[in-house]
């Protein structure tokens, strides 16, 4: 048995990677079970892995190599899901099957982060988190071991193991050394997070590493969590925040969205309610300046309008009933093991709770009810807990302006060659025939003139 050593501070004496040293952003992007960015497509044409992007992956490919907004290099990480491995063709390899459903490997993607961070890190630095389902579990949990161990020196991440291992039990491995100032961390971003980790069945792992589940790290400066309303599974149970202990000069925002696990984070065929969540996420990091995004991207990778658009409302998708996807065998398993709870029997969904304004579109008659919830039925269960005669009504979060513009291009059909509304592309084609000389003026070739007409025709 290994004798627990008193703690260590941290040596934070400047080596030679840090010497002339101008400060950056560490931008990393963990993605959801089974998900590979690498793997899949954010263009919408056609073919199999067509449109199957995630918002994680969608936010990683829009980040700016340098940022307008502080002139910083903006460094980008994306780790693919839990249960990714494959082969040159694609195929995934081993068993992945077990992999997915525990998300047992997902100790090795909090190590490779916290590794990629501490060999990339310096003094000044900004360090921005994000991630979906485990991917949102692992980067949380990397905010916590840099809260309890700092960021180690590239001398120190050879012990980084022994740290690892007394976190998961003191009687093993090494004490790890205590930073003498809390390492800031400038945003952690989440969709929906999944902290569902098990060593097998009826065996949970929780609050891994000595570090609670639901902690809201205070070295975090801003948290931003978009959670799925309608999800029902219960292998899929969302990890809130706990704002309890929350600091006045921390920014917390956990809203509620409309749609199932992967209607909320992306991945599915049909990404409208993956866009409005997706959106609010851009909208907070635009307004609170915390990383550079190239919005025109994130509109070029908004889902195509339907044939019939007048049919399709802001927040207005049917939602997925993903228990009810399930073969009645698993859904049998899963009821032994664990049983079936939507979010409001899980007590995740308070009275208290803030939902994001098309929630209000979602429909309020589902094609497949069982084990899911609508907000009529919340109104139904909050308002027996007022006054006689009162009258719940859900707390709703504002719009920002990012948020504003793309719900008025709701329904404007996108040009998937050029990925920007067609307005647009009609806009520039008016301009360039009206005067043109215009591309000669300002410095074009003929060349790009005449490519801008032949996609605006």
């Amino acid at each position: 048995m290994a004798e627990a050593s008193p703690p260590v501070e941290v040596d934070h004496e400047e080596d030679s990677t840090s010497l002339n040293h101008k400060p950056k952003s560490l931008v990393i992007f963990c993605d959801g079970t089974a998900q590979d960015g690498l793997l899949s497509r954010t263009d919408h044409t056609t073919g199999k892995d067509a449109v199957t992007s995630t918002n994680i992956l969608r936010l990683s490919r829009a980040v700016r190599r340098s940022s307008k907004l502080t002139g910083r290099e903006q460094i980008v990480y994306y780790q693919p899901g839990v249960g990714t491995d494959a082969d040159f063709y694609g195929r995934p390899g081993g068993s992945r099957l077990s992999v997915v459903a525990y998300g047992t490997t997902v100790a090795s993607k909090i190590r490779d982060v916290y590794g990629f961070i501490a060999a990339n890190y310096c003094a000044e630095d900004d360090i921005c988190l994000f991630g979906f389902s485990r991917g949102a579990y692992t980067v949380r949990k990397v905010s916590g071991l840099i809260e309890t161990m700092g960021i180690l020196s590239q001398q120190q991440m050879g012990k980084f193991y022994l740290y690892w291992q007394y976190l998961i039990d003191s009687s093993k491995g090494e004490r790890p050394p205590t930073p003498p100032e809390p390492i800031p961390i400038k945003v952690v971003g989440c969709f929906d997070t999944v902290g569902s980790v098990w060593h097998g069945p009826g065996n949970p792992v929780l609050d891994a590493l000595s570090i609670d589940d639901n902690k809201l790290v205070p070295n975090v400066k801003v948290a931003l969590h978009a959670l799925a309303f309608h999800e029902n599974r219960p292998e899929f149970k969302c990890t809130t925040w706990d704002e309890s202990n929350k600091s006045p000069d921390q920014i917390v925002k956990q809203v509620w969205f409309g749609g199932a696990h992967s209607e909320v984070g992306g991945g599915y065929g049909s990404p409208e309610l993956a866009d409005i969540s997706l959106f609010w996420m851009v909208d907070e990091l635009r307004t609170g300046k915390l990383v550079d995004i190239d919005e025109s991207m994130i509109e070029g990778f908004r889902s195509p309008v339907p044939e019939n658009p007048e049919t399709r409302l802001w927040g207005g998708t049917m939602p997925r009933n993903s228990w009810a996807e399930y073969g009645w065998f698993r859904q049998l398993i899963l009821w032994f093991l664990v049983g079936s709870a939507d979010r409001l029997q899980e007590k995740e969904i308070t009275s208290e709770s803030i939902f994001h304004r098309s929630l209000l579109n979602s429909p309020s008659k589902l094609l497949k009810p069982k084990n899911m919830i609508t907000l009529d039925k919340l109104r139904d269960v909050f308002s027996k807990e007022l006054p006689r005669w009162g009258e719940w009504n859900p707390k709703l979060a504002d719009l920002g302006d990012f948020e504003l513009k793309m719900q008025r291009q709701w329904n404007q059909k996108l040009d998937v060659r050029s990925s920007m509304p067609v307005e647009h592309l009609s806009q520039i084609r008016m301009l360039l025939e009206g005067v043109p000389d215009a591309p000669r003026r300002r410095g074009f070739t003929s060349n790009a003139a005449l490519t801008l007409l032949k996609y605006t025709a």
